[in-house]
């Protein structure tokens, strides 16, 4: 199917979020007036350790959940029922029915998350990478230097993750090749021609660094996340449905075949 583009005039399209081409819920939106002086305040890691120590398990586990999201600084949708004091005009939210995620509207442009033209990170990808990536998305459109700065970096991490030292980028993906990544990954990083030959160090910038050389970074990190993650774990999956006596079976196979 091909991609719908989020817009004002469709209740269904592709999540900015995962990608996903699901039906959006669109809520109008009220604001309260912050009385007496009160300030906004983002939240910490000690108001997530009060929630904690609730004593009611279904209200505990509620606030929690809210606490989490809350400390991520993202918009977050909370709440069934609300008193507005005022309207808010000409502004949107949408929530996906896929992943739950929302987006922010000011009139007809989606301003949260910023629309970005780079593909969607690959959802195997580790935890402790995705914040690099998701960062870089958010800021190719400005600066496609410190998107392409920003990729270098989750690259490097991704390497180690690999069980490779993540030092030297060129250095590593010749390792991953021998391990099974395809070869012609190998002859997109020499396209690219941004690499050279020492090691890159998290944060160096290129000043070659253009647009399409962030795009071309988006891509490969997502190949290297499907070959050396994604593939391996479906096979994994598939192998797993094997009935214990079919598995016995392959594995004497197995073992007679080295003798």
């Amino acid at each position: 199917m091909n991609q719908v583009i989020p817009s004002i005039t469709k209740t269904a399209f592709n999540c900015p979020h995962c990608g996903t081409y699901a039906h959006q819920h669109w809520f109008s939106l009220y604001a309260e007036m912050m009385r007496n002086g009160k300030l906004p305040a983002l939240m910490d890691g000690s108001v997530l350790d009060e929630a904690k120590s609730i004593p009611d398990q279904k209200q505990r586990e509620k606030t929690v959940a809210l606490c989490e999201k809350m400390i991520t600084q993202k918009p977050v949708l909370s709440g069934s029922s609300f008193t507005a004091d005022w309207t808010l005009h000409n502004v949107w939210v949408t929530k996906c029915f896929n992943c739950q995620e929302i987006a922010i509207w000011r009139s007809a442009t989606m301003v949260y998350p910023e629309p970005t033209a780079v593909c969607s990170v690959n959802p195997d990808t580790p935890a402790h990478i995705l914040a690099d990536y998701e960062e870089a998305a958010a800021i190719v459109s400005k600066s496609a230097k410190g998107a392409a700065a920003l990729l270098r970096l989750a690259i490097q991490k991704l390497c180690q993750h690999l069980g490779l030292p993540g030092k030297n980028i060129n250095a590593d993906i010749a390792s991953l090749v021998k391990k099974g990544l395809d070869p012609r990954i190998q002859k997109a990083i020499d396209a690219l021609r941004v690499f050279g030959n020492e090691a890159v160090h998290p944060g160096t910038i290129d000043l070659r660094d253009d647009p399409k050389t962030a795009e071309s970074l988006f891509k490969l990190f997502n190949l290297i996340v499907e070959k050396m993650i994604s593939e391996p774990k479906h096979v994994d999956e598939v192998y797993a449905l094997i009935p214990p006596d079919k598995l016995k079976a392959i594995e004497d196979r197995d073992a007679a075949d080295k003798e």
